[in-house]
């Protein structure tokens, strides 16, 4: 997926959770900077997605609010494509 816009990345995993039976719902809408990308849930399962490029890293912002999320219980993942997607469900 090198050279891929990270919105084309992020709606073929979208499509990849929808075809699984995942309820995926986007969450750019957050009123507070660095939530994941997305939130998908199946079988009483949450998983919290951040989307990034091949070779993108998180900022800061993300960097916290994935560890607050994940001390709060959560699980977080950033992935890269679908193949890396599917290594962590």
């Amino acid at each position: 997926m090198k050279g891929k816009l990270e919105s084309a990345i992020q709606a073929a995993i979208r499509s990849e959770l929808t075809a699984s039976g995942w309820v995926v719902a986007k969450c750019g809408a957050m009123s507070v900077n660095g939530w994941p990308d997305l939130v998908a849930i199946k079988g009483g399962r949450t998983v919290w997605i951040e989307v990034k490029r091949p070779g993108g890293v998180l900022s800061a912002i993300q960097m916290h609010r994935h560890a607050v999320l994940r001390k709060a219980g959560a699980e977080v993942h950033t992935v890269e494509g679908v193949a890396q997607l599917r290594g962590v469900l």
